[in-house]
């Protein structure tokens, strides 16, 4: 059953992430008709001290045509200066984003003095933010926004969806964008 799945989804050209099963995640998150009680739990990494700031980057571009790499390294500079202030911004990059993407976001950030560390390796972001002591984590529409205040209450949760939706047409972002503004009160939509 798992074969066709993953073979299904390579059809379509998705990659499933680090290999974790998306219905037992997916159905963790607190939404009435697919809840199912479940426990997840989470591993303790080693976390740079100074790890407070993180960005949950996804392939938003590569997704949506109408959106550019430029639109994404917006929304993160807007994260950044709104929240990090002069500290280190971590960000953890998709599996599905390229190298070339990852090599020229950092090469963009650092050019306006903002100053990047890529989270290497195939941690669950879930593992990161379980992990942290403090601090913030962002991100566009990622599920992980969603159950993050269940998983470290330390540590606040940011959106930049917002800075997304106007670029994209077939409204599937402004529905995110809804959804999370409405029905998860934790997550602090940019504006």
């Amino acid at each position: 059953k798992d074969a066709v799945r993953q073979l299904y989804f390579e059809f379509c050209g998705l990659r499933r992430g680090y290999n974790f099963k998306a219905d037992s995640w997916y159905c963790s998150l607190p939404i009435k008709e697919n809840y199912y009680a479940i426990k997840l739990k989470y591993k303790k990494v080693n976390l740079p001290p100074e790890m407070n700031f993180v960005f949950l980057s996804r392939p938003v571009s590569d997704d949506y045509p109408e959106i550019k790499m430029i639109d994404e390294l917006n929304a993160i500079k807007q994260f950044y200066h709104l929240v990090c202030k002069d500290e280190i911004l971590y960000i953890k990059f998709h599996p599905r984003e390229s190298q070339t993407k990852r090599d020229r976001i950092k090469e963009e950030l650092l050019k306006v003095r903002i100053h990047i560390e890529i989270i290497e390796g195939d941690r669950p972001s879930e593992d990161i933010i379980f992990s942290m002591q403090s601090g913030a984590v962002c991100g566009y529409d990622t599920t992980t926004l969603v159950y993050a205040n269940n998983i470290n209450k330390k540590v606040e949760v940011y959106s930049v969806l917002k800075a997304l939706i106007k670029k994209e047409s077939s409204g599937f972002l402004a529905e995110c964008y809804l959804e999370y503004k409405l029905k998860y009160k934790h997550i602090y939509m940019i504006e």
